[in-house]
Protein backbone atom coordinates (compact mmCIF):
# COMPACT_ATOMS: atom_id res chain seq x y z
CA UNK A 1 0.00 0.00 0.00
CA UNK A 2 1.46 3.80 -0.89
CA UNK A 3 0.43 6.92 0.77
CA UNK A 4 0.37 10.36 -0.32
CA UNK A 5 -0.11 13.80 1.63
CA UNK A 6 -2.19 16.62 -0.19
CA UNK A 7 -2.44 19.67 1.05
CA UNK A 8 -5.21 22.20 0.02
CA UNK A 9 -4.70 25.02 -2.69
CA UNK A 10 -7.98 26.64 -2.23
CA UNK A 11 -9.93 27.56 0.93
CA UNK A 12 -13.02 30.18 1.28
CA UNK A 13 -15.75 31.21 3.34
CA UNK A 14 -19.22 32.52 2.58
CA UNK A 15 -21.96 33.97 5.21
CA UNK A 16 -24.98 35.46 5.06
CA UNK A 17 -23.80 37.98 7.06
CA UNK A 18 -21.95 39.58 4.27
CA UNK A 19 -24.22 38.12 1.50
CA UNK A 20 -22.62 39.64 -1.33
CA UNK A 21 -18.55 39.04 -0.62
CA UNK A 22 -16.27 36.16 0.79
CA UNK A 23 -14.21 35.66 3.15
CA UNK A 24 -10.31 34.77 2.40
CA UNK A 25 -8.62 34.34 5.35
CA UNK A 26 -6.44 32.60 7.44
CA UNK A 27 -9.19 30.44 8.98
CA UNK A 28 -12.60 28.61 7.51
CA UNK A 29 -15.25 29.19 9.58
CA UNK A 30 -18.57 26.69 9.64
CA UNK A 31 -21.79 26.61 11.39
CA UNK A 32 -24.55 28.46 12.22
CA UNK A 33 -26.44 30.24 14.79
CA UNK A 34 -29.61 31.87 15.88
CA UNK A 35 -28.66 34.73 12.96
CA UNK A 36 -25.79 34.23 10.53
CA UNK A 37 -24.78 30.98 8.32
CA UNK A 38 -21.50 29.76 8.02
CA UNK A 39 -19.96 27.57 4.64
CA UNK A 40 -16.51 26.70 4.54
CA UNK A 41 -15.04 25.55 0.97
CA UNK A 42 -11.65 23.42 0.40
CA UNK A 43 -9.80 22.87 -2.73
CA UNK A 44 -7.51 19.83 -3.31
CA UNK A 45 -5.48 19.41 -6.56
CA UNK A 46 -5.44 15.45 -6.59
CA UNK A 47 -3.34 14.79 -10.11
CA UNK A 48 -0.67 13.51 -8.13
CA UNK A 49 -2.35 10.45 -7.34
CA UNK A 50 -2.22 7.94 -10.32
CA UNK A 51 -4.79 7.28 -12.70
CA UNK A 52 -4.82 3.20 -11.92
CA UNK A 53 -4.98 3.00 -8.39
CA UNK A 54 -7.51 1.86 -5.62
CA UNK A 55 -8.29 4.03 -2.95
CA UNK A 56 -7.92 1.95 0.40
CA UNK A 57 -8.59 4.63 2.58
CA UNK A 58 -8.74 8.43 2.40
CA UNK A 59 -8.74 11.32 5.30
CA UNK A 60 -9.33 14.84 5.63
CA UNK A 61 -7.33 16.35 8.60
CA UNK A 62 -8.71 19.70 9.91
CA UNK A 63 -6.84 21.92 12.61
CA UNK A 64 -9.29 23.73 14.95
CA UNK A 65 -8.23 27.26 16.32
CA UNK A 66 -11.38 27.72 18.79
CA UNK A 67 -13.15 25.48 20.68
CA UNK A 68 -11.23 22.94 22.34
CA UNK A 69 -13.82 21.09 24.59
CA UNK A 70 -15.51 18.57 24.77
CA UNK A 71 -19.32 18.00 22.97
CA UNK A 72 -20.39 15.39 20.66
CA UNK A 73 -23.37 16.42 20.20
CA UNK A 74 -22.66 19.10 17.84
CA UNK A 75 -22.64 17.56 13.63
CA UNK A 76 -20.65 19.36 11.09
CA UNK A 77 -21.45 18.04 7.28
CA UNK A 78 -18.84 17.57 4.05
CA UNK A 79 -20.20 17.29 0.50
CA UNK A 80 -18.40 17.58 -2.60
CA UNK A 81 -18.93 20.43 -4.45
CA UNK A 82 -20.46 20.44 -8.12
CA UNK A 83 -19.07 23.65 -9.58
CA UNK A 84 -16.06 25.45 -8.78
CA UNK A 85 -15.64 28.22 -5.95
CA UNK A 86 -13.28 31.40 -6.44
CA UNK A 87 -13.49 34.99 -5.02
CA UNK A 88 -16.62 35.89 -6.60
CA UNK A 89 -18.15 32.81 -4.52
CA UNK A 90 -20.75 34.82 -2.24
CA UNK A 91 -23.78 33.81 0.07
CA UNK A 92 -25.93 34.67 -2.48
CA UNK A 93 -24.07 32.85 -5.58
CA UNK A 94 -23.08 30.05 -4.18
CA UNK A 95 -21.66 26.23 -6.29
CA UNK A 96 -24.00 23.60 -6.23
CA UNK A 97 -23.23 20.45 -4.45
CA UNK A 98 -23.86 16.59 -4.09
CA UNK A 99 -26.74 17.06 -1.59
CA UNK A 100 -26.90 13.12 -1.41
CA UNK A 101 -23.40 12.58 -0.79
CA UNK A 102 -22.83 13.25 3.08
CA UNK A 103 -20.10 12.65 5.25
CA UNK A 104 -21.01 13.71 9.17
CA UNK A 105 -18.04 14.66 11.91
CA UNK A 106 -18.08 15.95 15.44
CA UNK A 107 -15.52 18.44 15.22
CA UNK A 108 -16.03 19.69 19.33
CA UNK A 109 -13.88 17.39 21.19
CA UNK A 110 -10.89 17.87 22.65
CA UNK A 111 -8.47 17.37 20.23
CA UNK A 112 -6.80 19.69 18.43
CA UNK A 113 -7.52 18.51 14.93
CA UNK A 114 -9.69 16.75 13.70
CA UNK A 115 -9.88 13.54 10.88
CA UNK A 116 -13.08 12.54 8.99
CA UNK A 117 -12.68 9.55 6.92
CA UNK A 118 -13.83 10.73 3.29
CA UNK A 119 -12.97 7.61 1.31
CA UNK A 120 -15.89 7.48 -0.86
CA UNK A 121 -15.80 11.46 -1.79
CA UNK A 122 -11.78 10.48 -3.23
CA UNK A 123 -12.64 7.24 -4.86
CA UNK A 124 -15.34 9.04 -6.49
CA UNK A 125 -12.98 11.69 -7.83
CA UNK A 126 -10.38 9.61 -8.80
CA UNK A 127 -12.46 7.00 -10.85
CA UNK A 128 -13.62 10.28 -12.81
CA UNK A 129 -10.49 12.23 -13.23
CA UNK A 130 -11.24 12.40 -16.99
CA UNK A 131 -14.44 14.08 -16.33
CA UNK A 132 -13.37 16.49 -13.78
CA UNK A 133 -15.54 15.63 -11.00
CA UNK A 134 -12.90 16.90 -8.42
CA UNK A 135 -14.45 20.51 -7.80
CA UNK A 136 -13.68 20.60 -3.57
CA UNK A 137 -15.76 20.16 -0.99
CA UNK A 138 -17.99 22.05 0.94
CA UNK A 139 -17.95 22.28 5.20
CA UNK A 140 -21.61 23.13 6.52
CA UNK A 141 -23.57 22.74 9.93
CA UNK A 142 -26.98 22.33 10.77
CA UNK A 143 -26.82 22.74 14.09
CA UNK A 144 -28.23 26.32 15.31
CA UNK A 145 -25.95 26.99 18.11
CA UNK A 146 -22.17 26.18 16.78
CA UNK A 147 -19.59 27.78 15.09
CA UNK A 148 -16.41 26.37 15.20
CA UNK A 149 -13.08 27.76 12.79
CA UNK A 150 -10.37 26.09 11.05
CA UNK A 151 -6.98 26.90 9.99
CA UNK A 152 -7.28 27.25 5.91
CA UNK A 153 -4.59 27.85 3.37
CA UNK A 154 -4.27 31.60 4.37
CA UNK A 155 -3.12 30.49 7.32
CA UNK A 156 0.54 32.12 8.42
CA UNK A 157 1.31 28.94 10.15
CA UNK A 158 1.98 25.94 7.47
CA UNK A 159 1.23 23.70 10.37
CA UNK A 160 -2.44 24.50 10.52
CA UNK A 161 -3.12 23.88 6.50
CA UNK A 162 -6.07 21.18 5.79
CA UNK A 163 -4.78 18.15 3.62
CA UNK A 164 -5.92 14.44 2.87
CA UNK A 165 -3.99 11.29 3.70
CA UNK A 166 -4.67 9.03 0.30
CA UNK A 167 -3.90 5.23 1.10
CA UNK A 168 -4.13 3.54 -2.79
CA UNK A 169 -2.62 0.18 -4.14
CA UNK A 170 -1.96 -0.12 -7.67
CA UNK A 171 -4.85 -1.91 -9.53
CA UNK A 172 -3.75 -5.75 -11.16
CA UNK A 173 -3.36 -5.76 -15.02
CA UNK A 174 -7.16 -6.39 -16.70
CA UNK A 175 -7.80 -9.45 -17.38
CA UNK A 176 -8.10 -10.92 -20.71
CA UNK A 177 -11.88 -10.61 -22.13
CA UNK A 178 -14.06 -13.64 -22.05
CA UNK A 179 -15.07 -12.63 -25.21
CA UNK A 180 -11.63 -13.36 -27.08
CA UNK A 181 -11.97 -14.89 -30.16
CA UNK A 182 -9.29 -17.76 -30.97
CA UNK A 183 -9.81 -18.57 -35.15
CA UNK A 184 -8.32 -22.13 -36.87
CA UNK A 185 -8.30 -22.67 -40.31
CA UNK A 186 -11.01 -25.76 -39.44
CA UNK A 187 -13.57 -22.91 -37.97
CA UNK A 188 -14.82 -20.11 -40.25
CA UNK A 189 -17.47 -19.60 -38.29
CA UNK A 190 -15.37 -18.34 -35.24
CA UNK A 191 -12.95 -16.65 -37.62
CA UNK A 192 -16.08 -14.21 -38.51
CA UNK A 193 -17.16 -13.57 -35.35
CA UNK A 194 -13.52 -12.30 -35.04
CA UNK A 195 -14.39 -9.79 -38.18
CA UNK A 196 -17.42 -8.83 -36.56
CA UNK A 197 -16.14 -8.06 -33.18
CA UNK A 198 -13.56 -6.18 -34.99
CA UNK A 199 -15.64 -4.06 -36.96
CA UNK A 200 -17.90 -3.24 -33.71
CA UNK A 201 -14.92 -2.56 -31.66
CA UNK A 202 -14.02 0.08 -34.27
CA UNK A 203 -17.34 1.40 -34.92
CA UNK A 204 -17.76 1.91 -31.05
CA UNK A 205 -14.67 3.74 -31.09
CA UNK A 206 -15.42 5.83 -33.24
CA UNK A 207 -18.78 6.86 -31.16
CA UNK A 208 -17.13 7.33 -28.38
CA UNK A 209 -14.37 9.79 -30.22
CA UNK A 210 -17.31 11.74 -31.51
CA UNK A 211 -18.85 12.16 -28.07
CA UNK A 212 -15.53 12.80 -26.27
CA UNK A 213 -15.12 16.01 -29.07
CA UNK A 214 -18.63 17.19 -28.76
CA UNK A 215 -18.48 17.47 -25.10
CA UNK A 216 -15.36 19.33 -25.13
CA UNK A 217 -15.69 20.95 -28.28
CA UNK A 218 -12.83 19.64 -29.84
CA UNK A 219 -10.56 20.76 -26.77
CA UNK A 220 -10.27 17.64 -24.94
CA UNK A 221 -6.71 17.17 -23.20
CA UNK A 222 -5.51 13.94 -21.91
CA UNK A 223 -4.41 13.66 -18.42
CA UNK A 224 -0.48 14.58 -18.18
CA UNK A 225 1.74 11.93 -17.41
CA UNK A 226 3.65 12.14 -14.10
CA UNK A 227 7.82 12.44 -13.88
CA UNK A 228 8.41 9.37 -11.42
CA UNK A 229 10.64 10.66 -8.55
CA UNK A 230 12.17 8.04 -6.60
CA UNK A 231 13.10 8.82 -2.60
CA UNK A 232 15.08 6.10 -0.56
CA UNK A 233 14.56 6.26 3.08
CA UNK A 234 17.08 4.50 5.29
CA UNK A 235 17.35 4.56 8.81
CA UNK A 236 16.73 3.28 12.31
CA UNK A 237 13.45 2.58 14.61
CA UNK A 238 13.82 2.71 18.33
CA UNK A 239 12.16 -0.34 20.08
CA UNK A 240 8.65 -0.41 21.54
CA UNK A 241 8.00 2.74 19.40
CA UNK A 242 6.05 4.00 16.19
CA UNK A 243 7.87 6.54 13.99
CA UNK A 244 5.58 8.84 11.81
CA UNK A 245 7.53 10.22 8.26
CA UNK A 246 6.62 12.70 5.64
CA UNK A 247 8.82 12.61 2.50
CA UNK A 248 8.70 16.24 0.65
CA UNK A 249 9.41 16.94 -2.83
CA UNK A 250 9.95 20.42 -3.41
CA UNK A 251 10.30 21.47 -7.13
CA UNK A 252 11.78 24.92 -8.05
CA UNK A 253 9.86 25.89 -11.47
CA UNK A 254 12.45 27.64 -14.20
CA UNK A 255 11.56 30.89 -15.20
CA UNK A 256 8.55 31.24 -12.75
CA UNK A 257 10.77 30.31 -9.23
CA UNK A 258 7.16 28.84 -7.99
CA UNK A 259 7.59 26.13 -5.55
CA UNK A 260 5.28 23.44 -6.13
CA UNK A 261 5.12 20.41 -3.05
CA UNK A 262 4.69 16.66 -3.30
CA UNK A 263 4.59 14.83 -0.21
CA UNK A 264 4.14 10.75 0.37
CA UNK A 265 3.31 9.70 4.64
CA UNK A 266 4.29 6.18 6.12
CA UNK A 267 4.29 4.68 9.66
CA UNK A 268 7.22 2.39 10.77
CA UNK A 269 5.39 0.03 13.25
CA UNK A 270 7.90 -1.37 16.03
CA UNK A 271 5.76 -1.42 18.83
CA UNK A 272 5.94 -5.51 19.21
CA UNK A 273 9.50 -5.55 19.05
CA UNK A 274 12.59 -5.32 21.75
CA UNK A 275 14.85 -4.40 19.00
CA UNK A 276 15.45 -1.31 16.86
CA UNK A 277 13.97 -1.89 12.84
CA UNK A 278 16.19 -1.25 10.34
CA UNK A 279 14.23 0.87 7.78
CA UNK A 280 15.67 0.78 4.08
CA UNK A 281 12.30 1.58 1.96
CA UNK A 282 12.34 3.08 -1.95
CA UNK A 283 8.83 5.52 -2.72
CA UNK A 284 7.65 6.53 -5.91
CA UNK A 285 6.44 10.51 -5.85
CA UNK A 286 4.38 11.68 -9.18
CA UNK A 287 5.16 15.05 -10.11
CA UNK A 288 2.45 16.89 -12.23
CA UNK A 289 3.46 18.71 -14.42
CA UNK A 290 5.95 16.97 -15.56
CA UNK A 291 10.20 18.06 -14.55
CA UNK A 292 11.34 19.98 -17.11
CA UNK A 293 15.00 21.31 -17.89
CA UNK A 294 16.27 23.90 -15.26
CA UNK A 295 13.68 22.90 -12.53
CA UNK A 296 15.36 22.34 -9.65
CA UNK A 297 14.67 19.70 -6.72
CA UNK A 298 15.12 18.85 -2.78
CA UNK A 299 13.72 16.42 -0.71
CA UNK A 300 12.95 16.74 2.77
CA UNK A 301 12.46 14.60 5.26
CA UNK A 302 10.22 15.29 8.48
CA UNK A 303 9.44 12.71 11.15
CA UNK A 304 8.29 12.40 14.73
CA UNK A 305 7.39 9.54 17.07
CA UNK A 306 4.10 8.94 17.65
CA UNK A 307 4.34 6.52 20.51
CA UNK A 308 2.12 3.81 21.58
CA UNK A 309 -1.04 3.33 19.30
CA UNK A 310 -4.28 4.05 20.60
CA UNK A 311 -6.92 1.89 21.37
Amino acid sequence: MRSILIPAIKSLTITNKYPDKSLNGDVITVGSDDKYIYHGYLFFDISSIPCNVIISNAELVLFKVDKFYNDNSKKISISPLREYFSTYTTYNKPPDYDHYTIINFYPLTSKISVTVNITTIISSWVKNKPNSKNKGIMLYGKNRDVIISFGSVKSNDNYLVPFIIVNYEISPPNKPSKFEYHTTDKCPKEDCNRKCLKLCKEEFEAIIIKVCNEICKNNCNPQPMPTIRQVRVTGTVAPLSLYYIIVELVITRAGSGREDNYYVTDEYNNLLNNDSLHIDKTYDIAVIPKVQPGDTENVYLHGSYKGPISV
